[in-house]
């Protein structure tokens, strides 16, 4: 049972801090999260449309097909 007075502490604290930061402090958090989200995507993206190496297809990737 104290288990969850522990977690309910931490959270309470975590959401303290955020009030505390404002709402400039908390876009900033937004936008930088957002652009890191768009990135790791447009990666995903990009390389999934490289060309397959002889390690990929040992591995098991065969890329795209038109068939």
């Amino acid at each position: 049972m104290n288990i969850v007075r522990i977690v309910g502490a931490i959270t309470m604290t975590l959401i303290l801090g955020i009030a505390l930061i404002g709402m400039r402090g908390e876009t900033v958090v937004q936008i930088t999260l957002l652009i890191t989200l768009s990135a790791s995507l447009l990666d995903f993206f990009i390389g999934s449309l490289l060309p397959v190496t002889p390690y990929k297809r040992r591995h098991g990737f065969e890329g795209y097909s038109c068939i």
